[in-house]
């Protein structure tokens, strides 16, 4: 008995210098960590990097090795490299540190598998991606077109996608293939309504203006009306700052014309045109001197003000804004999915107009211009009435006798008997395009006063 006793009591030694130890070394371990932190504060961030770099540096090989091999080509060794990564991320979590990694892979499997001819494979793949996460909407809308290429998987495409548009009926990556499995299901009331309140949609206002790398270092706006068409924005950035980053709210589909930029300060006002600063852009495109956004998630612009902001200034943003179809519903639109809408919806539906303005607004969307010498003007439709009424109205520029208009998209104009009349004075007809053998553009001779006005007139014709 009293060896046991003996052998307990030594026991009970042992574990308590093993606990002292363990309280001295979680001591010595914190005083390492605030003496570290208090004066190498920068070793610490090293260290997280050096393991990150790490972790990640794999990962990295990996997705060299499988684009490096799409790029060549070569589907087939880039199917077999994304499959062994995809099985090495098996065991990865929504709340991972791999779930981005993991997302990816997913997506650019099912792509690969896709572009290979192996739709199993695609749809297995985007199925592992939203059973991943259900709320990842780009899968979602994946999933959704895979679907509707398997024999009745119209049914399960709108199972899927509903639910998700409901939530976010602005996304277009979701409400046109929803509407495109409507319509195969032989629901065209509700395909109709899918467009049309994806062409209603009106995205967020809030933009918001960054002028250093810090997160900090942002201003959010709002336009403020000046006119029937012009809007400007204030706002104020640090001083000893010269660089703007401009971002447009996700999604947004407008076209910015005359961009102005108004820098000043307590003794001097320096203006500049937006363009002639030569902005780098970021998912927004540049045609004729009018700045297009075209509804893409990401959207803005970089730009250098030659010089330094001083201290106080206020910088004012000015702009002609017109709210545009984006281009991906105009595709749509002007494509089979319209086709099928406009010559099977009833004339007496009630979602008749707003789809015709719809189809209108896509029709008008870039590209239309006058020439009248050297000069070029962007044309800007308006809306004038229910069912796809639209019209421009300019003034001749002095002098101007002969005038060149220039259409594009002249085979939808073609296929769907829908024509561009261009009205002089009173209204009198000088030319209607496309005729028989019109090009996208037409050059008119103006015998008229240069001071009379021109309007351009949408004539949509068809069903």
């Amino acid at each position: 008995m009293s060896g046991c006793c003996a052998s307990a009591g030594r026991i009970r030694q042992v574990l308590l210098r093993t606990a002292r130890s363990l309280v001295l070394v979680a001591f010595a371990v914190s005083v390492l960590l605030w003496v570290t932190v208090g004066c190498a504060p920068g070793l610490l961030d090293r260290a997280g990097a050096w393991l990150r770099e790490r972790e990640t540096a794999h990962h990295l090989r990996q997705f060299q090795s499988v684009e490096s091999a799409v790029a060549a080509g070569d589907l087939e060794a880039a199917a077999d490299l994304i499959e062994d990564w995809s099985a090495q991320l098996a065991g990865a979590r929504k709340l991972d540190a791999l779930a981005p990694v993991s997302r990816w892979v997913a997506r650019r499997a099912s792509e690969i598998h896709a572009m290979s001819g192996r739709r199993d494979l695609a749809l297995a793949h985007a199925q592992r991606a939203v059973a991943f996460d259900d709320r990842d909407v780009d899968a979602v809308a994946r999933l959704g077109i895979l679907l509707m290429h398997e024999p009745g998987g119209s049914k399960a495409a709108v199972e899927l996608l509903e639910p998700t548009w409901e939530r976010l009926p602005q996304l277009a990556s979701l409400a046109i293939p929803l509407a495109r499995a409507l319509i195969d299901r032989g629901e065209l009331g509700k395909g109709a309504r899918v467009i049309v309140r994806l062409a209603g949609a009106v995205p967020a206002e809030i933009w918001h203006v960054q002028w250093s790398p810090r997160p900090v270092d942002v201003s959010w706006f709002l336009w403020r009306a000046l006119g029937e068409d012009q809007v400007e924005a204030r706002f104020s950035i640090e001083p000893q700052f010269r660089q703007l980053r401009l971002r447009l709210p996700p999604f947004a589909a407008v076209e910015l014309r005359d961009c102005r930029l108004l820098i000043a300060s307590a003794d001097s006002v320096r203006e500049h045109e937006l363009m002639a600063l030569r902005p780098e852009l970021t998912g927004l495109r540049e045609a004729n001197g009018v700045l297009v956004a075209p509804g893409l998630h990401e959207q803005g612009l970089s730009v250098d003000l030659g010089a330094p902001v001083q201290a106080g200034s206020v910088v004012t943003l000015r702009a002609r804004r017109h709210a545009r179809i984006s281009d991906e519903l105009r595709d749509a639109l002007l494509g089979e999915l319209g086709d099928q809408l406009l010559a099977r919806l009833p004339a007496d539906d009630a979602l008749r107009d707003p789809l015709c303005s719809a189809w209108a607004r896509a029709l008008l969307v870039g590209g239309f211009s006058i020439r009248c010498g050297d000069e070029t003007c962007p044309l800007a439709f308006t809306e004038t009435g229910p069912g796809g009424s639209f019209r421009f109205d300019g003034q001749l520029a002095p002098g101007c006798r002969t005038l060149t208009v220039v259409v594009p998209a002249l085979e939808v104009f073609r296929r769907r008997g829908a024509t561009i009349e261009v009205q002089g004075e009173s209204g009198r007809l000088l030319a209607r395009i496309p005729d028989a053998g019109s090009a996208a553009e037409t050059t008119i001779e103006v015998s008229q006063r240069s001071s009379d006005r021109i309007r351009l007139v949408l004539r949509r014709g068809g069903p």
